[in-house]
């Protein structure tokens, strides 16, 4: 269940210097409004985020897929999700609303910071995060990727 959300968060409303980082990286790779693809990401400029992030393919219709998953994240799931679809890492109604900000993510094209507290699969384990994404697009318009980082609180 998301206890809070950011849409276009702001640099007070992101708390940890990581996801500032990769917040303000993207942006840096914005230009004349259009949207970064994944291959103008770095991950040599990103060394310090690379635990905490991850990449997730959006599939069509309304699937997406872990590409990529950084060690932290995998450490505070309790198994490497990389090459998993994401709705297999989430139990029942938690499902929802994490694919509700997704949608949003793709369909507005701006990042979203989200609190959650949150059953995890297969261990039904309860954890509570803080969850970046932000938009990718091979085109510059039609988002392909999220890109994103988690750090757990609980």
């Amino acid at each position: 269940m998301s206890l809070e959300v950011y849409r276009d968060p702001s640099d007070r409303d992101l708390k940890d210097p990581r996801l500032l980082r990769l917040r303000r990286y993207w942006h840096g790779l914005r230009q004349d409004g259009r949207l970064p693809s994944r291959d103008q990401v770095d991950p040599a400029d990103l060394v310090p985020v690379l635990p905490v992030m991850f990449l997730i393919d959006v599939l069509a219709p309304g699937g997406y897929r872990y590409r990529l998953v950084g060690t932290d994240v995998v450490a505070g799931m309790g198994y490497d999700m990389t090459g998993q679809l994401v709705s297999r890492a989430y139990a029942g109604p938690d499902w929802n609303e994490v694919r509700k900000d997704y949608e949003f993510v793709i369909q507005d094209r701006r990042p979203c910071l989200t609190v959650n507290d949150v059953v995890l699969k297969p261990a039904r384990l309860r954890k509570v995060y803080r969850r970046l994404l932000l938009p990718l697009a091979s085109d510059g318009e039609n988002v392909d990727v999220l890109m994103g980082a988690v750090v757990f609180v609980l």
